[in-house]
């Protein structure tokens, strides 16, 4: 995703937050593989979705739809112990995800 697009999405964000008033936010990753780039656009635009969250006091939730290929297990600590942040692990299908990690205890 291009910085331009990246700041675009945040703009909108805070337009919905502080314009429209919404009562919560929800972001789905998906298309392609969204952890490819996970620092550069989950990361970045999720924290600024929380504080813009927190400033407003409404919950905020990220899902992603993934088959796993890009998951890093250092990844965990950031989704699954993220405030508001769900994560739910495909059935195995071979994929390396599957030998480097196991979510099951957190």
């Amino acid at each position: 995703m291009k910085d331009v697009v990246i700041e675009k999405v945040k703009n909108h964000l805070e337009y919905m937050i502080r314009e429209e008033h919404i009562s919560s936010l929800h972001i789905e990753w998906f298309g392609g593989e969204p952890f490819m780039y996970f620092e550069k656009v989950i990361v970045d635009i999720s924290k600024y979705a929380i504080q813009l969250c927190d400033n407003a006091n409404i919950p905020f939730t990220n899902t992603a739809t993934t088959n796993g290929w890009y998951l890093q297990p250092e990844y965990r600590v950031y989704l699954f112990g993220a405030a508001g942040t769900n994560g739910v692990v495909p059935e195995p299908s071979g994929g390396r995800f599957y030998q480097k990690m196991d979510i099951t205890a957190y």
